[in-house]
């Protein structure tokens, strides 16, 4: 957001992320922001309490960055963006090979609720399209509602946030 103090922000942001994905360019040796946040990624790694991957993309191909990769990434499988055009097919890559390291099973979010598990992060990806600003999430006949802030929701359990839905206090329209 405008006004954000980076060096705070960023480090909160890959702390809560499952996946780091690093752009490794030539000049990335001098990139010294970059550098730590390398670091923190690998050592997020390593925690064994954790499941972060990291995820090096090279920016032109590894003949491009061989002489110049950071630190603990030449362990790491990579992927290789030739051309800025190709970010799209990267992205689409990561996405389908990371979907099931990411996404919780049927049978982890239903122990999570009868364990009554704070949730910690929830991400749902619609498509513009679909987005409604007044409340509804995706198309009319799914009857999705917006749960609540992040912030408001957060910490919560998954019971808890579904019993204030179906109570339906704090909604003007379901």
């Amino acid at each position: 957001m405008p006004g954000d103090d980076w060096d705070q922000t960023i480090a909160q942001a890959q702390s809560e992320s499952a996946v780091s994905l690093i752009l490794v360019s030539s000049r990335s040796d001098k990139a010294y922001y970059q550098r730590e946040e390398i670091v923190v990624a690998i050592e997020m790694a390593r925690d064994e309490q954790r499941s972060h991957r990291v995820v090096p993309i090279y920016v032109g191909g590894y003949a491009a960055i061989a002489a110049s990769l950071p630190y603990g990434l030449r362990l790491k499988h990579a992927i290789s963006l030739m051309t800025p055009d190709g970010l799209v097919e990267v992205a689409e890559h990561i996405r389908k090979t990371l979907r099931s390291s990411v996404v919780m099973s049927a049978e982890e979010i239903m122990f999570r609720y009868e364990a009554r598990m704070p949730i910690e992060r929830a991400v749902r990806l619609l498509p513009m399209a679909d987005f409604d600003r007044h409340g509804l999430l995706g198309k009319v006949e799914r009857k999705y509602v917006f749960v609540g802030d992040y912030d408001e929701q957060r910490h919560r359990t998954l019971r808890q946030i579904l019993s204030n839905l179906w109570v339906g206090d704090a909604f003007e329209q379901v």
